[in-house]
């Protein structure tokens, strides 16, 4: 199952991708889950890593290609609202600094590539493609 989910994209390379990536969490997760000092809180720490690097990919991957609307309006937001709660338990100064990437990234980056294509020249030159004229008529 996880197979086809893989290989839809791309093929052989967005397989190894995706599973290079993967064992790069889950090493990441089972370092630090080394530092924890009871069983159940290494327990709790690698069940949480393989929930969120290896189960929720497959989940957002399905709302997105089967509830494109849902996946836009819904479930992004709330992924960055979540994401934003829980930097405030680091730092209200990292939340605010992520919650105003996303803004500007979101909004304020768009608008100024729409705004400025009034200022676009459009310049020809022996780079361009040739235009091939119709003599015939």
């Amino acid at each position: 199952a996880v197979e086809s989910v893989t290989m839809r994209g791309g093929g052989f390379q967005d397989k190894v991708t995706g599973t290079l990536g993967l064992n790069a969490a889950l090493f990441a997760a089972v370092l630090l889950a080394s530092r924890l000092d009871t069983p159940f809180d290494v327990f709790a720490f690698i069940f949480f890593a393989i929930q969120v690097f290896a189960f929720s990919p497959i989940v957002r991957r399905y709302i997105r290609l089967h509830y494109p609307t849902f996946y836009v309006y819904v479930l992004t937001p709330l992924l960055v609202l979540s994401a934003c709660w829980m930097l405030t338990f680091v730092s209200d100064l990292v939340a605010w600094i992520f919650a105003s990437g996303c803004f500007f990234t979101t909004f304020v980056g768009p608008g100024w590539l729409i705004r400025s294509q009034r200022y676009k020249n459009e310049i020809q030159g022996p780079w361009d493609i040739a235009h091939v004229r119709n003599y015939a008529t």
